[in-house]
C-alpha cells in the first residue's frame, strides 16, 4: 500500500505521536469490539456459534488486549492512559454500527462484520522498524 501512514510504519519514519495516535485508538476499538463478540456471542442461535464468538472475545481480552498494553509501555503510555482514552469520531462511529449491528441484525452479519479484523489478526505481518522519535 502506498499510503502515508502504512510507508511510515513500514520504514520506520511515522511520527512517534501519530503512532500513538493509533494505537490508543485501536485499544479503543477493542474494548467496542470486545462488546460486539460478548452481543454475538449471547445471541448465537446455536452451541457452536456462541462457541466461536466466545473464543474470539476471549482472545482479544485476553490475549490482544494484553499485547496491546504491553506495547504501548514501550511507547510510554500507561494503560490508566489507554483506558482514559476517548475515541475518535470515526471510530466511534464505526464501534457504534457494530454493535447496532449486534443487537438488530442477523447472525451471518454478525460473523462478517467480525470477520476483517479476526483474519488481519491472524495473518499480520511483525512490524520491522519503531516509528520516528
Amino acid at each position: 500500500m502506498a499510503h502515508q501512514f502504512v510507508t511510515g510504519v513500514g520504514d520506520g519514519t511515522l511520527p512517534v505521536e501519530k503512532f500513538k495516535h493509533y494505537v490508543t485508538q485501536d485499544y479503543v476499538y477493542l474494548i467496542d469490539y470486545s462488546r460486539a463478540l460478548a452481543w454475538a456471542s449471547a445471541k448465537a442461535p446455536m452451541l457452536d456459534d456462541m462457541s466461536w464468538f466466545a473464543g474470539l472475545l476471549d482472545e482479544t481480552l485476553n490475549v490482544e488486549m494484553a499485547l496491546h498494553r504491553e506495547y504501548c509501555r514501550e511507547f510510554d503510555i500507561s494503560a490508566e492512559e489507554l483506558e482514559a482514552t476517548v475515541g475518535a469520531p470515526s471510530n466511534v462511529a464505526y464501534t457504534n454500527f457494530l454493535n447496532v449491528a449486534d443487537i438488530s441484525i442477523n447472525r451471518g452479519f454478525q460473523k462478517w462484520s467480525c470477520f476483517p479484523y479476526q483474519s488481519y489478526c491472524s495473518r499480520r505481518p511483525s512490524v520491522g522498524r519503531r516509528p520516528a522519535e
